[in-house]
């Protein structure tokens, strides 16, 4: 409780430190991912485990009804993208992919993958087929996030961030950039920033 500061549930089940977490609006679900790429969603009013995956990306649909996760398998085998419902945990599709960034946009039709080459896969968000898929950004660690009214997406990687712009399947020109980036809340700027200021 923000106004006390008193601590109404406690959340228990990983079993390693949690990295990272994200809330549906109305706060009745949760995800949370740990250090050994535990994945758990999360009825934040009982307390119980909805599902569990294995996974280190995720993101929910902005309706909240879908739930990607990032799979990475053991001894960099088997690694897959999957789109869940986040209602039950139900599989709507799985493909063979890794996914170093993804975010749902345009409502949730389409989905944006960063893979391990670099290559961004625009994607049907309901089967998971490629629309688009743009040219190599850098290799490794891409980080995405849409803009506020899922029409677009920042895409950083290697201290520079581009804007691609979904209604005309345009990506913009890299901007110089620091590590991590942040849309305004009518999508018109971005900020960019990093560990040195």
């Amino acid at each position: 409780n923000l106004e006390d500061r008193r601590v109404f549930r406690e959340l228990k089940g990983h079993t390693a430190p949690v990295l990272a977490i994200q809330y549906i609006a109305d706060g009745s679900r949760l995800a949370s991912v740990d250090k050994n790429w535990g994945c758990k969603i999360w009825d934040s009013v009982t307390g119980e485990v909805i599902f569990e995956t294995i996974g280190f990306h995720f993101r929910f649909s902005s309706d909240e009804k879908w739930f990607v996760v990032a799979i990475e398998g053991k001894n960099g085998e088997n690694h897959r993208l999957q789109v869940h419902s986040a209602v039950d945990g139900k599989v709507r599709w799985t493909r063979d992919l890794i996914g170093y960034g993804v975010e749902f946009l345009l409502d949730d039709s389409l989905l944006i993958v960063a893979d391990e080459i670099g290559l961004l896969h625009v994607m049907d968000a309901s089967s998971g087929a490629d629309r688009i898929v743009f040219p190599k950004t850098s290799n490794g660690d891409v980080r995405l996030e849409r803009t506020p009214d899922t029409k677009g997406v920042a895409v950083s990687y290697k201290r520079s961030v581009a804007v691609l712009n979904l209604s005309q399947l345009v990506l913009g020109v890299p901007l110089e950039s620091r590590e991590r980036h942040r849309f305004s809340t009518d999508g018109k700027f971005v900020w960019t920033f990093g560990n040195e200021g």
